[in-house]
């Protein structure tokens, strides 16, 4: 089993200008969720702005005393070695800057574990075929900016060769200054002014000539790209993808639809996807360790059922609520038989008539199946039957089932039972209830070969009966 916990080290966030604060409190927040106290690593550019944030935060009473501070350093030979086995470290740096932390002993040896690199140069990509009215100029003006927004030190817009005069007039009269050439991403200062990430025109002949801009790119590289035709973006996405860890494909016409459905005041048709799930963001954060060993033990350590492990019968489980339901409550059911007129039934009223459930001459020429079988979501369904407890208790919704399924064919006449196993309880909620995760298992009654497995997840309240409000 491996499992995944909370660190109790530091987490160190290495910010080289003010300009790379975009995604800075959703990474100081992950690490503090995690169980971690955040180091805030800043240049002295980016240090009277990274001291105001922490002022911020602190007035709100939001974060526990010494879980956030700040240190004006950013060098590796000083930072690292005071942090010690366990520690974690994101980066958003110049990529020379990068290139001593991923050199020190430290992480080499794997004693300090680095987070990937926010990309230092965020890029946008005008179609080769994309030849733009007025309107659509405005348009591609709106995903530069949105795209410089996240542009750590630079921002790099590739046009087609023919386009690069006017698309240089336009960058020119909201940016001001704006360099040319991929030469200049090279030369591309290693402290820029806080405020100010800077633009470089580039302009391409064909796909060849953009992989080998994208490529000077260093740590993780997103690309935008504005385009009409998807024919062209499938052969020339499929060549971009080696070299790029996210891409964003919009066209005019599907901005403007976002940008006019948005209920913000200011729409960004630009704007990446947000993750929602939190686990898979804080997983960088936590602690992974592969234990082994006798199923109890598993079961002990984590918190959650293994089959093997002895259970507990007696009261239905979904008469318990959770101050009474523990991991390992049982119940076998009793037993049903799969009829031949439930099964047309069934085929019937969902209209799945496939010929293996519904005609027994077709069905014996069938593969593998001796005869007419039943549906699978019918023994699913028949399996929800037989473990429901009717009567109002503390399962108070069906959140769904995963990882379903089928391993025999269940024929007609077959006596089924299914055993219902309480795997893990979730955290409590702010309604008094909590996500129960239920191993199911559907067997047959004479040899118990387990013909069907799904795992079902409800939710279940705290209390039963539910406490009264308080009065008013």
């Amino acid at each position: 089993m491996r499992l995944k916990q909370p660190g109790n080290g530091l987490a160190a966030h290495v910010v080289a200008n003010q300009a790379s604060f975009s995604n800075l409190l959703e990474r100081l927040s992950l690490a503090i969720l995690s169980g971690r106290s955040a180091l805030l690593c800043v240049s002295p550019t980016a240090q009277p702005a990274a001291l105001g944030l922490c002022r911020l935060l602190r007035s709100t009473g939001a974060l526990p005393e010494s879980v956030l501070h700040v240190v004006p350093v950013i060098e590796a030979e000083v930072l690292l070695p005071h942090l010690q086995r366990g520690d974690v470290i994101t980066l958003c740096a110049a990529p020379s800057h990068t290139a001593t932390f991923h050199a020190h002993p430290k992480v080499l040896e794997g004693s300090l574990r680095l987070g990937s690199c926010q990309a230092s140069h965020a890029a946008l990509l005008l179609a080769p075929e994309f030849n733009p009215a007025p309107a659509d100029w405005d348009l591609f003006l709106n995903a530069v900016a949105a795209v410089h927004e996240t542009a750590s030190f630079a921002t790099c817009v590739l046009v087609p060769a023919s386009l690069e005069e006017r698309a240089q007039d336009r960058l020119r009269a909201v940016y001001g200054a704006v360099s040319r050439g991929a030469e200049a991403l090279c030369s591309a200062p290693e402290t820029p002014a806080p405020h100010a990430p800077r633009i470089t025109l580039v302009a391409y002949r064909d796909t060849q000539s953009v992989l080998e801009v994208l490529r000077r790119f260093p740590g993780q590289r997103s690309l935008t790209v504005l385009s009409r035709q998807h024919g062209f973006l499938g052969d020339f996405v499929a060549s971009l993808a080696p070299c790029l860890d996210q891409i964003n494909v919009f066209s005019p016409e599907t901005a403007r639809a976002a940008a006019a459905s948005s209920s913000s005041a200011v729409a960004n048709p630009i704007a990446a996807p947000v993750e929602d799930n939190i686990l898979a963001l804080l997983e960088f954060y936590l602690e992974e360790s592969e234990i082994t060993g006798p199923a109890t033990l598993l079961t002990q350590v984590s918190g959650i059922w293994v089959e093997g492990v002895p259970v507990r019968e007696g009261e239905h489980p979904f008469r318990k609520p959770l101050s009474r339901l523990r991991v390992g409550d049982h119940l076998r059911s009793a037993d049903r038989i799969v009829r031949a007129e439930d099964v047309e039934a069934f085929g019937h009223l969902t209209g799945d008539l496939f010929y293996a459930h519904m005609d027994e001459a077709a069905a014996r020429n069938h593969p593998f199946f001796d005869g007419r079988v039943a549906h699978g979501q019918y023994i699913m369904a028949l399996a929800n039957g037989l473990f429901v407890d009717p009567e109002p208790g503390p399962v108070l919704a069906n959140l769904g089932a995963r990882d379903l399924r089928f391993f025999a064919p269940v024929y007609f006449d077959t006596a089924l039972y299914v055993t219902l196993t309480c795997c893990c309880i979730g955290p409590l909620n702010r309604a008094g209830a909590a996500e129960v995760q239920w191993s199911c298992q559907v067997r047959r009654s004479d040899d118990d070969t387990r013909v069907a497995q799904f795992d079902l997840l409800t939710l279940v309240a705290a209390q039963w009966p539910p406490q009264p409000a308080p009065r008013a």
